[in-house]
C-alpha cells in the first residue's frame, strides 16, 4: 500500500517546511550553535584576563621573575636545558611552572617575564576553562568556574608563572569530580596526569580515585587510578629523593583558629579591626553551620559531588597543616597560597548549596558570597616594584664577573631575591633563544 502525500511528506529526506533533514540541523542551526559556543569561550577568556590583570596590574605592565623561578628553575634551565622540567622544587614535580619556564626561555631570554606572563595568564584560562566545560558534578560551572578568580585572598598566586603548578593541580579536583555516566577518558587520564605533576596533593587524593573506582567499578575508573598511582609514585619519589620529607611528630590544631582562617576569613576579616579573634571565630562558625545545615536540609537533592567536594576540601586543610604551622599564615598578610584551594572549594560548596536551597536558604548564602566577593575587592590586589629586566640581563651579559640578578620575592626592591651570574651564562642564554 503506498503512502498518502502527507505520510510521504514526513518521511522524506527534507523537510522543505522546516528545512531539517532526517540527520540532525542544518548548516545554519550549526553555525549558531557554533557561533554560541565560540562568544561563550570568549567571554570566559575576557573575564579571566579583566580578573587577571586587576589582581596584578603591575605584573602586566612591569612583568618580572618570581622566587624560585629565578633562584631554582633559571640555574635548573641554565645547565640541564629542557631536561629540567624534570627537576622538583621545593621537593616534588611542578610541571606545569617549569613548562611555561622553558618554553619562554627558549623562545626569548631578552623577554622571558612577559612571555611567562602571557603563558601562565594563557594556562589560567585552559583550567578556568576545564572547570567551566567539563563534565563534572559541579552545578553552575561556569559560575564555579569564575568563582576560582574571585578568591579572598591576596593576588600571590595570579598572574605568575612560578605560581602556575597552584593552577594546575585545579585539574586534579576536576578529574575527581569527574560525571560517572561521561566519558572522555583520554581527556580525564591528561587532566590528572598534569594535574598530579603540579603538587604532592594528588597523594591524598588518589585515595578518592580508589574510592571511585572501587564504587563505580568500570574500566575507565581504573585506568584514572592507575594514571594517578603512576604520578604519585613519581612524587613520592621526588619527595624522598630530595629529602623533603615531612619529619614532624606531631601537629599540633587549634579548631577554633582552624575554623576561623579557613571559614571566617573567607567571609570577613579587616586589616583594621579591633574586636578581636572571636569575629573570626563566630563567622566561621556561622559559615559551618549554614553551610552544612543546607546540604543536610537539602540532601534528596544531592549526589555525590558533595561528598567528594567535601572530601577534596578536608584534603586541602589537612596538607596545608602538614606543610605550614596554621599559626603564621594568613589569606592577605602571609602565605595566602596556602589557601588557594580551601577557599575554591568552600566557594564551590557554597554555590552547590545555593543551587539546592529554597530562596531563605539561598538568601542566606548569597550573604556569605556576597561577603567573600566584597573582602576579594578589599584585599585581592597585589602591587610590585619595578625592576627593568633587560637592564638587568644587558648588565649582566657585559660582566667579567659575578652578576647578581634580582628575583622578585614579595614585590618590594628591598626584600628581592638574587641569583648569581656571570657575563658568559647570561650570553649563552641569550644566544640560545630563537629571538
Amino acid at each position: 500500500m503506498s503512502s498518502p502525500p502527507e505520510a510521504s511528506t514526513q518521511n522524506s529526506p527534507v523537510n522543505m517546511e522546516s528545512g531539517q533533514s532526517r540527520g540532525g540541523p542544518t548548516q545554519p542551526a550549526n553555525r549558531v550553535l557554533w557561533l554560541k559556543k565560540t562568544f561563550r569561550i570568549l567571554a570566559l577568556a575576557s573575564v579571566t584576563f579583566g580578573i587577571l590583570v586587576w589582581r596584578r596590574p603591575d605584573q602586566l605592565l612591569h612583568p618580572y621573575i618570581w622566587v624560585e623561578e629565578g633562584t631554582v628553575t633559571l640555574p635548573a634551565f641554565l645547565h640541564h636545558g629542557w631536561l629540567s622540567i624534570f627537576y622538583p622544587v621545593a621537593g616534588y614535580m611542578v610541571l606545569p611552572s617549569k613548562l611555561i619556564f622553558a618554553t619562554a626561555a627558549s623562545l626569548s631570554f631578552s623577554h622571558l617575564p612577559e612571555l611567562t606572563y602571557w603563558l601562565a595568564a594563557a594556562f589560567t584560562f585552559m583550567v578556568v576553562a576545564c572547570v567551566a566545560y567539563c563534565p563534572t558534578y559541579l552545578r553552575w560551572p561556569t559560575v564555579c568556574a569564575i568563582a576560582v578568580l574571585l578568591i579572598p585572598t591576596d593576588a600571590e598566586v595570579f598572574a605568575v608563572s612560578e605560581y602556575a603548578f597552584w593552577w594546575g593541580t585545579i585539574l586534579v579536583l576536576v578529574s575527581v569530580l569527574w560525571l560517572p555516566t561521561a566519558k572522555k577518558t583520554s581527556l580525564r587520564v591528561a587532566l590528572t596526569a598534569l594535574g598530579g605533576l603540579s603538587s604532592p596533593l594528588i597523594i591524598p587524593v588518589t585515595v578518592l580515585f580508589l574510592i571511585r573506582a572501587c564504587v563505580l567499578r568500570v574500566k575507565r575508573e581504573f585506568v584514572i587510578l592507575g594514571t594517578a598511582v603512576v604520578v604519585v609514585s613519581t612524587q613520592v619519589a621526588c619527595l624522598f629523593l630530595t629529602h623533603n620529607i615531612s619529619h614532624k611528630s606531631k601537629i599540633l590544631i587549634d579548631p577554633l583558629l582552624l575554623i576561623e582562617k579557613f571559614f571566617g576569613w573567607f567571609v570577613f576579616w579587616s586589616r583594621h579591626s579591633h574586636v578581636g579573634a572571636w569575629r573570626g571565630e563566630l563567622i566561621g562558625g556561622v559559615v559551618l553551620c549554614v553551610l552544612a545545615g543546607a546540604l543536610l536540609w537539602n540532601r534528596n537533592k544531592l549526589d555525590a559531588g558533595i561528598l567528594l567536594l567535601a572530601a577534596c576540601l578536608a584534603i586541602s586543610i589537612v596538607a596545608t597543616l602538614v606543610r605550614v604551622p596554621l599559626d603564621i599564615i594568613h589569606p592577605v598578610l602571609a602565605g595566602p597560597r596556602y589557601f588557594f584551594l580551601p577557599y575554591i572549594l568552600l566557594a564551590w560548596l557554597l554555590i552547590q548549596a545555593f543551587c539546592v536551597c529554597g530562596w531563605p536558604g539561598r538568601s542566606v548564602l548569597g550573604i556569605l558570597l556576597v561577603f567573600s566577593i566584597h573582602q576579594t575587592v578589599m584585599y585581592g590586589q597585589r602591587f610590585q616594584d619595578t625592576f627593568d629586566w633587560q637592564s638587568e640581563i644587558n648588565a649582566c651579559a657585559a660582566q667579567t664577573k659575578p652578576y647578581n640578578l634580582p628575583v622578585q620575592f614579595d614585590g618590594s626592591r628591598a626584600s628581592a631575591w638574587h641569583v648569581v651570574l656571570d657575563g658568559t651564562q647570561c650570553k649563552q642564554l641569550l644566544s640560545q633563544s630563537l629571538f
